[in-house]
Formats: C-alpha cells, sequence, structure tokens
C-alpha cells in the first residue's frame, strides 16, 4: 500500500490540480468505485462529458472576460431570489426587507457565507434563511477541498471574490460574514488577499461583523499556538486536525478516511514549502493580524476537529492584544459544523443577539469587558 500511495503522491506533487484521475484508473483495480468517487471529490477532479443541463448552462449569457455565468433570477419555496454569479459564488436575495428590525437599511448589508467542505444545498439553504428571512441577501461561497489541499486555489477565489463585490455588487457598503469549518480557511485567505492588495479601504473597513463557526484550530505543525506554554493544550497537531476535517468532509466511512488520511499526510510532507508553511503564514494571520470587529466564536467541547483550549487561548490573544469584542460560546455536547442542527432554538437566539451587537443595540448584557464566554447548560 504504501508503494502505491508514494506513486500517487509523485503524480500529485507534479500536478496537483489535475492529472490525478490518471492516478485513479491506473490504480483502479484495488480502488473500488465508491472509493474512485471519493477520491475524485476530494480533488475536485471534473471530466469533459456535458449533459443537456450542463450545456444549457455554457450558453447562458457570460459576463465580462467570459469568466461568469449569471442565470435569470428564480424565486424559491424560501422567499428567496437566486442570481448564479458562478460555478463558486451564488447570490440569494430577500424578497422583502419588511421583517428587518434593526438600525441601517438592510439592502446595503451583504452576508458571505463561507461554507463547509461538501456541504449540501439542502443544508446550507437553512443558514441563508436566517438573514433573508430577516431581510438580508446573502453571497454564498462554497468551500472546496482543492483551496485546501493548493493553497493558490484559494487566492484565485479571493480575487473573484473582491472582483464580484467590487465590479458586480458593488451596491452594497457593509459586509457581514459567516464561515463554517473550513470555510474560515477560505475567509482568511480573502483578508490576506485583500492587506496584500491595499484594499483595506474597499473591503476591509467595510466589514460589520464575523461568525466562526465551528473553526479547525490547533497547536503545533500547522496551528496557531506555535510553542505553547500552557500545558493544557494538547499534543495533537493542528495539520492533523485539517487532515481529518478533510478526509471527514469526503466520506463518513473509516477505511476510505484512512485512505485519504494517508494519501493526505504524504503529500503535504512532499508539499511542505507550498503548503504547511503557508497554513502557518495564515494561522500567523488570524492570530495577530484579525479584523476587529464583533466577532462570534462557536464551538463545543466534544469536536475532535479543534483544540478548544487553543481556540480559548486565541480569544484572550485577540482580547489582550487587539481589545477585540469576542464572544465566546461553548456547547458542552454538539458536533463539528452541527450546532445549529443539534441547538436550533439556542443557535437562532445567539445569532440574534450578535447581530443586535453588531448593528449596535443595547441588550441590556453588562460588563465592560470586549470579551465574554458563555457555556451552554446543554
Amino acid at each position: 500500500m504504501s508503494h502505491y500511495l508514494l506513486q500517487i503522491m509523485t503524480v500529485l506533487c507534479l500536478r496537483p490540480n489535475n492529472k490525478v484521475y490518471l492516478v485513479l484508473r491506473h490504480f483502479g483495480t484495488w480502488l473500488r468505485p465508491k472509493q474512485i468517487s471519493c477520491c475524485k471529490q476530494l480533488f475536485d477532479i471534473q471530466f469533459p462529458v456535458v449533459n443537456a443541463t450542463q450545456a444549457k448552462v455554457l450558453k447562458a449569457p457570460e459576463t465580462h472576460r467570459g469568466l461568469r455565468f449569471i442565470s435569470r433570477d428564480t424565486k424559491t419555496k424560501n422567499s428567496m431570489e437566486v442570481q448564479k454569479l458562478s460555478d463558486r459564488l451564488v447570490l440569494h436575495k430577500a424578497v422583502s426587507r419588511d421583517a428587518w428590525k434593526l438600525p441601517g437599511d438592510p439592502s446595503k448589508v451583504l452576508v458571505l457565507f463561507f461554507t463547509w467542505m461538501g456541504a449540501k444545498e439542502k443544508h446550507v439553504n437553512k443558514y441563508r434563511e436566517l438573514y433573508t428571512t430577516l431581510g438580508l441577501d446573502v453571497l454564498t461561497i462554497k468551500s472546496s477541498s482543492k483551496d485546501f489541499l493548493w493553497p493558490p486555489t484559494s487566492f484565485v477565489l479571493a480575487k473573484e471574490i473582491t472582483s464580484t463585490l467590487k465590479n458586480e455588487l458593488g451596491a452594497y457598503n457593509q459586509f457581514l460574514l459567516h464561515s463554517i469549518s473550513v470555510g474560515s480557511y477560505n475567509l482568511t485567505v480573502l483578508c490576506m488577499h485583500a492587506r496584500q492588495q491595499h484594499l483595506e479601504e474597499q473591503l476591509l473597513k467595510k466589514f460589520s461583523g464575523i461568525i466562526f463557526d465551528s473553526i479547525v484550530v490547533g497547536g503545533g505543525l500547522g496551528g496557531i499556538i506555535k510553542h505553547p506554554q500552557d500545558q493544557k493544550v494538547k499534543d495533537i497537531e493542528a495539520l492533523d486536525r485539517m487532515i481529518n476535517a478533510v478526509a471527514i468532509s469526503v466520506s463518513q466511512t473509516k477505511f476510505v478516511q484512512g485512505i485519504l488520511t494517508s494519501i493526505a499526510r504524504v503529500y503535504f510532507a512532499a508539499t511542505k514549502s507550498h503548503t504547511v508553511d503557508f497554513y502557518e503564514t495564515a494561522n500567523n494571520a488570524v492570530r495577530d493580524e484579525p479584523v476587529n470587529v464583533p466577532t462570534l466564536v462557536l464551538t463545543c467541547r466534544n469536536d475532535p476537529l479543534t483544540d478548544l483550549d487553543v481556540t480559548e487561548k486565541l480569544v484572550d490573544i485577540w482580547k489582550a492584544n487587539h481589545n477585540m469584542p469576542v464572544t465566546l460560546h461553548v456547547w458542552d455536547d454538539s458536533a463539528h459544523a452541527q450546532h445549529y442542527v443539534l441547538h436550533r432554538d439556542e443557535y437562532v437566539n445567539i445569532h440574534k443577539n450578535f447581530l443586535a451587537q453588531v448593528f449596535c443595540v443595547d441588550t441590556g448584557s453588562s460588563g465592560s469587558s470586549p470579551t465574554s464566554v458563555i457555556k451552554s447548560k446543554l
């Protein structure tokens, strides 16, 4: 098996964004069809097969540079209007603004929602409804495993987001960001890209608030805390947590997860200068250069993909070094990227209070500290 993995990784390291299907064909004798399908999903492999539906999409009107396709607005059952701006960006517009009771013009606020990997549309839609039912429009930014496996892909996405916000969605002057799981990685890269291109005025200063739901963090290699002094911080490497997150997003089968985890570890060892080193740079940006706006962090004690001690340490750093208004909510018993599903009423209430904080409404909570920690009773 290790001999096969080395050959696979040789090809992946040479051309990480394509040619993977050749490897799958070559090793198809020992990978079952379902396992091959999972590997295709992991590396976002697309074969040149055009069916009737795809042909219809290809004939859609194009925008500048021929890179985007815009579908016609269609009302959904959940009172949204949909515009497909590209394969990765979809705009959902609220049909009515009547439910908005907070200060400000809801038509000028755009929610940037970064999905988790492998997210199904029916699940993502539940989060969008948190905003569209209030009268806010949502730009859904689809996360891909390729963004994480090959960081330059995430920068391409960041460029697409900034270009779209400037050229097609320029009417919005406030951005509320909501990321789930590895979606926080793409959010981080977006902020890094904005600073590199000196887009603070155009983008970062328009951020009103940020929600990190089930953020994948840890210490050690690839982690936010490199050499923690606190003995409570676990020894599990952050990179291992990220690898597990990718494997779980692709398959729920332990055997397939094991194969993908082994492949990923060899891959990251071979591409360290392009991947792991970048993750550490990104983590430094999260820790040392956060966007100083009201921030909500949602996590739980039994999430194997995140280290709660490191998360708490990160919040402390934000508070001490940047005087950030941060709320950390910790459930004792929940699941990664499923807090809304398992604790719907409590999640909605937390979300409501956070929006009130973002849009400057006195919720009656006391305390002069910019950081509050809430421990769920559930």
